[in-house]
């Protein structure tokens, strides 16, 4: 039988296709106990807020839908975005407003889908980070579902990166182009064994709020950990 020929311009374009994913600026690292499980239907995935590109990274890392602030929604291309993703929103500026948004995440969680949040509620740069707010957590008391922690460290080669920060005043195009123009640029992610609430009580309060603190201590211990060294 006589062997297919592939034309030299397929071939070419195949070679271009492999190097472009080689050179995909994600690296996933996983960690802890039962971290590479990864995150199980039905559970609330939390992390540090660096980046715009931090849900991104985990919604390719874990199947999910994020939990993101109304003002993101008010963007026409973001909103296609969000959408399309089920994105669910939560508005900072109304207290009012709270209640019905941790039920809609705790509704998803009964559906059988992971809703990832960032308990911070704003991006921090470097290794700062800031406090975990324990009203996301209500969801997962709620629905009892279990809590995954991811830590992301964005890099340069074996060094930290800030050029994916996303803090102060800076804008959106501005930052999509500093990152695009990062040549080295790497998230790593660290996934850590879940965390499950405490039986549901009268007391939902403080068992929001102790499930926020252990989550919060797990994640600052690793995010305040020293990177270069690797």
């Amino acid at each position: 039988m006589a062997r297919r020929r592939t034309p030299v311009r397929c071939r070419r374009r195949a070679r271009c296709r492999r190097r472009a994913r080689c050179r995909e600026p994600r690296r996933l690292r996983m960690a802890g106990p039962g971290g590479g499980a990864g995150a199980r239907r039905e559970a609330l995935a939390v992390a540090n807020h660096v980046s715009w590109l931090d849900p991104l990274v985990l919604a390719a890392t874990v199947p999910s839908r994020p939990l993101a602030i109304r003002e993101i929604g008010e963007r026409p291309f973001i909103r296609t975005l969000a959408a399309a993703s089920g994105a669910l929103f939560i508005d900072r500026e109304r207290l009012s407003a709270l209640p019905s948004a941790v039920a809609a995440v705790a509704d998803a969680l009964r559906a059988g889908d992971t809703v990832v949040a960032f308990p911070e509620g704003t991006t921090w740069c470097d290794r700062g980070m800031g406090r975990f707010r324990p009203a996301v957590f209500q969801a997962a008391v709620d629905a009892d579902a279990p809590v995954h922690l991811a830590v992301l460290h964005y890099r340069e080669g074996t060094a930290t990166s800030t050029r994916a920060c996303y803090v102060g005043d800076d804008s959106l195009l501005p930052s999509i182009v500093r990152v695009a123009a990062t040549r080295r640029l790497a998230v790593e992610v660290t996934l850590f064994a879940p965390i499950r609430p405490a039986a549901p009580t009268s007391r939902q309060p403080e068992a929001r709020a102790a499930l926020a603190r252990i989550v919060e201590s797990q994640v600052r211990a690793t995010v305040l950990e020293p990177h270069g060294h690797e």
